[in-house]
């Protein structure tokens, strides 16, 4: 648990093999899966709120997770890793308030398939990765810590630290 506060206080990210046992991993990536290939619509669009970046991906709403899934919406309901990542965290965690954010599932597996350069609003998002190439191969998640987002003038964030 103290390496896992510490990885957040250094670089505000924790990443987490061992959350759950391996069965209960192996279920909600099976889960996930079988939910993009019964239920992904395809995204196609540009957010200019981001500067024009592209989305491009396959994905599962959260409507429908709650409805057709068991062990992600378990998951996300579980006060056990609220309470868990809060711990990590230092801080008390709430739900997403939006509720359609609360949980979705994106499949990038096509050439080209991104999700852009974007800013995400909450303080803490839990991103699980079900599968990926290697990341030399683009599997990978990148973040920038510490800057704030003036959301007036999102292309001079960066400028300003």
């Amino acid at each position: 648990m103290e390496s896992l506060k510490r990885d957040h206080k250094d670089d505000t990210m924790v990443i987490m093999h061992d959350l759950l046992p391996e069965d209960i991993k192996q279920s909600i990536a099976s889960e996930a899966r079988q939910l993009l290939d019964k239920e992904s619509e395809r995204r196609e669009l540009i957010v200019e709120q981001s500067g024009g970046t592209p989305r491009s991906y396959n994905s599962v709403g959260r409507d429908i997770i709650r409805k057709e899934g068991v062990y992600i919406p378990a998951f996300f309901d579980s006060k056990e890793i609220l309470n868990f990542l809060s711990t990590i965290i230092g801080e008390k965690i709430h739900k997403v308030p939006y509720a359609p954010e609360e949980f979705i599932i994106n499949s990038q597996s096509k050439r080209g398939d991104t999700h852009g350069w974007h800013w995400d609003d909450y303080t803490f998002a839990l991103i699980w990765v079900v599968d990926e190439p290697d990341i030399l191969s683009g599997g990978r998640v990148e973040f920038v810590p510490r800057i704030k987002w003036d959301k007036e003038k999102p292309e001079y964030s960066f400028m300003k630290h």
